[in-house]
C-alpha cells in the first residue's frame, strides 16, 4: 500500500512540475508588441469552383520602425477602443497593441484617440499596388492595401524614391507596390512616391504536357516542354521531363474555371501553361493554366480594352475574353487587367470557339519611349550651334516620338554639373566635362537624353548628320567581353526582340553580338555602364543598324 501511495505522490509531483514548466515556456513564447497597423494579408482559396480570399496574417510596424508579419486565426481577439471589431476596422497608421505567441496574434487592440492614428505628416499617406499608369495625364490607379481603388496624379513637384535613393518616374511600373504621400489632405496630387517592392517579374513562360503531380512537395512535372522565346514557342525539353515547384497560393485554372490544388492530378496528359518567377535562385510557378481547347496565337497591336466585360480586341483579329487565371504580362511583370488599358502590341495565346475564345496569355511587348513611366524622358538629335553658360542651342533638331524621329524647331537645352558627356572616337567613347568643354563641339551632331526638362546625357557622334533610325525592344540574354579583359564588354545578345516598322512592333527574333562599344546606357534617368547590366534586363535600343547600338534605355 505504501508503494502505491508513493507512486501516486511521485506522479502528481511530475505532473505539477510539467504544468509549471509548460506555463513558463508559454509565458516565454508570449510577447507584447506596440506599434502601428500596416495591412491585412489574404490568401486565395478555391472552394467548390469559386475563389475567395481568407485572412491569413497581419503586417505591423513596431515602435523601433521594423515591419513584421504575424499569422492570425479565428481565435485572435480584435478590438478598437475596447470594442470588438472585424479586421476592416483597422486602418493604415492606426496605433496598436498586440500579444504575440509563436508568431500568432493572440490579441490585437487598436486605438483611434492617439496621435498615431492620425494620417502621417504630409497630409495623408497610403500604400498599395499600381494597377494602371496614364501617360498623358500622369494619372495612376492604385489598389490600396485595404482593397479600395484610388486615382491619383503626379506632377513636376512629385519626388520619387526607390531603395532609399532619389529617382525618377522612369523607375515606376504597373505592378509595383508603393507608398504615396500628399502635402494637402484633400489633394489628389502626390508629393512623394516611394517604390516599396517591384512588381512580380516573370522569369519564364512555358507550355508542356502535364506528366504528373507530386502533391506532398508541391511539384509539377511536365514532358515535351516548350519555352516562350522571341515571341514563339521553342522546344526546351523535347522527349524528356522537367519539373517546377509551386506554392499553396499558386492559382490553377482549367481555362476560365478555378481548380482546387487537390484536383490537379486529374488533368494529367493535358497541355498546361506555366508562368514562373525567380525565388531563392530557382524558378517557381506563379500561375498554372490547363489548356481546354486547341491553341491559336496572335501578335498584333491592341485595338480596344473593356474592363467591365473582360474583353480585348486586336487590330486585325476578333475579340478575346480574359479570365481570372489569365497570364497578363507587361514590361516583363505580371499585371492586373487594368494595365491592358495602356495598349501596345500583344502576343495572345487563345483557345475555344472563335466567337467565344478565351485569352490564356496576353503578353504586351515592351512600349519603348511610349511607356507611361517614360513620359518625362526624351531623346533629341541635332547640331550644337551655340553654348552660353549651362545652356546650348540645338539646331537641325529631331525628337524620337512614337519610336521614329520627327523634325522639331530649334531647342535651347539646359544641362548641369552631373550631365554625363561622351564623344565617339575610333571604336570607343571618350568622356568630357560639358561645363568646360562643350563649346569645343560647336557644329558637331549628337544625341541628347532629357529627363525632367534637363539634359542628363550628351553623346557626340563622328561625321554623320543623321540619327540612328532603327528602334528595337527586347531582353538582355548575354554580355560578351574581350578575351584579354573580362571587365570590358563589347557586345550583347538580345532575345524576345521586336522592331518598330510600319507603325507597330513586329517580331524580330533574337540578335546576337550587337556592338555596344559606342553605346550610351541609361537607367532610371542616369547613365550606367555595361557592367551594371543584369541578364533579363529590358532594353529599348536606338541602333544604327541591326548589329550596332547607339542609345540603350535599360529597365
Amino acid at each position: 500500500m505504501d508503494k502505491k501511495w508513493f507512486a501516486i505522490y511521485t506522479w502528481s509531483i511530475v505532473i505539477i512540475l510539467g504544468c509549471l514548466l509548460g506555463a513558463a515556456n508559454l509565458a516565454e513564447a508570449s510577447a507584447r508588441i506596440t506599434g502601428t497597423f500596416v495591412k491585412a494579408n489574404y490568401d486565395e482559396v478555391v472552394e467548390q469552383d469559386t475563389t475567395k480570399k481568407e485572412l491569413r496574417s497581419i503586417t505591423i510596424k513596431n515602435d523601433a520602425g521594423h515591419t513584421a508579419t504575424y499569422s492570425i486565426d479565428r481565435y485572435t481577439r480584435l478590438s478598437v477602443d475596447t470594442i470588438a471589431v472585424k479586421i476592416d476596422a483597422f486602418k493604415l497608421g492606426m496605433k496598436i497593441e498586440a500579444d504575440v505567441q509563436n508568431r500568432y496574434f493572440k490579441t490585437l487592440h487598436g486605438k483611434t484617440t492617439t496621435p498615431g492614428a492620425v494620417i502621417e505628416p504630409n497630409g495623408k499617406a497610403y500604400s498599395g499596388m499600381v494597377t494602371y499608369m496614364d501617360r498623358n495625364r500622369k494619372g495612376l490607379t492604385i489598389t490600396l492595401d485595404d482593397g479600395r481603388v484610388k486615382n491619383v496624379y503626379s506632377n513636376s513637384d512629385t519626388q520619387f524614391f526607390k531603395k532609399g535613393k532619389r529617382t525618377t518616374s522612369s523607375s515606376l511600373y504597373e505592378g509595383d507596390r508603393v507608398n504615396i504621400k500628399f502635402s494637402v489632405y484633400n489633394s489628389n496630387y502626390i508629393t512623394l512616391l516611394e517604390i516599396l517592392e517591384p512588381g512580380v517579374q516573370v522569369a519564364g513562360v512555358y507550355k508542356g504536357t502535364l506528366h504528373r503531380i507530386d502533391p506532398i512537395n508541391r511539384k509539377i512535372i511536365l514532358r515535351d516542354e516548350t519555352k516562350f522565346l522571341n515571341w514563339h514557342w521553342y522546344e526546351n525539353h523535347a522527349n524528356s521531363t522537367s519539373s517546377y515547384y509551386y506554392s499553396a497560393k499558386t492559382p490553377i485554372y482549367f481555362e476560365n474555371k478555378p481548380v482546387p490544388h487537390n484536383q490537379l492530378r486529374k488533368y494529367a496528359n493535358l497541355k498546361v501553361y506555366l508562368a514562373t518567377v525567380n525565388k531563392h535562385g530557382k524558378e517557381q510557378v506563379e500561375r498554372i493554366i490547363i489548356q481546354k481547347n486547341a491553341e491559336r496565337t496572335f501578335y498584333e497591336p491592341l485595338k480596344s480594352f473593356n474592363g467591365k466585360t473582360k474583353e480585348i480586341s486586336l487590330m486585325d483579329s476578333q475579340r478575346f475574353r480574359y479570365h481570372g487565371g489569365s497570364i497578363l504580362i507587361r514590361n516583363g511583370r505580371l499585371v492586373s487587367p487594368e494595365s491592358l488599358g495602356a495598349y501596345g502590341t500583344a502576343f495572345v495565346a487563345a483557345s475555344g470557339p472563335i466567337k467565344t475564345q478565351y485569352a490564356n496569355i496576353i503578353h504586351i511587348s515592351n512600349d519603348g519611349l511610349d511607356s507611361p513611366n517614360l513620359s518625362d524622358q526624351s531623346i533629341y538629335f541635332g547640331k550644337i550651334s551655340g553654348v552660353l553658360g549651362y545652356t546650348f542651342r540645338l539646331s537641325n533638331a529631331s525628337e524620337l516620338k512614337n519610336n521614329v524621329w520627327s523634325s522639331i524647331t530649334e531647342q535651347d537645352l539646359d544641362f548641369h554639373n552631373e550631365t554625363y558627356a561622351v564623344q565617339e572616337l575610333s571604336k570607343k567613347l571618350i568622356t568630357f566635362v560639358p561645363q568646360m568643354d562643350l563649346h569645343f563641339y560647336n557644329d558637331d551632331y549628337g544625341y541628347f537624353y532629357v529627363s525632367d526638362k534637363e539634359v542628363s546625357a550628351i553623346h557626340v557622334i563622328q561625321g554623320s548628320k543623321a540619327p540612328a533610325n532603327i528602334t528595337l525592344v527586347g531582353r538582355l540574354s548575354k554580355l560578351h567581353s574581350t578575351p584579354s579583359d573580362k571587365a570590358i564588354h563589347t557586345s550583347i545578345d538580345v532575345r524576345n526582340v521586336s522592331k518598330w516598322t510600319k507603325s507597330a512592333w513586329n517580331t524580330q527574333g533574337n540578335i546576337n553580338k550587337m556592338d555596344i562599344q559606342q553605346a550610351t546606357f541609361i537607367k532610371d534617368g542616369a547613365v550606367i555602364q555595361p557592367s551594371d547590366l543584369e541578364i533579363n534586363d529590358r532594353l529599348f535600343i536606338v541602333a544604327e543598324n541591326i548589329l550596332k547600338a547607339a542609345i540603350i534605355l535599360v529597365d
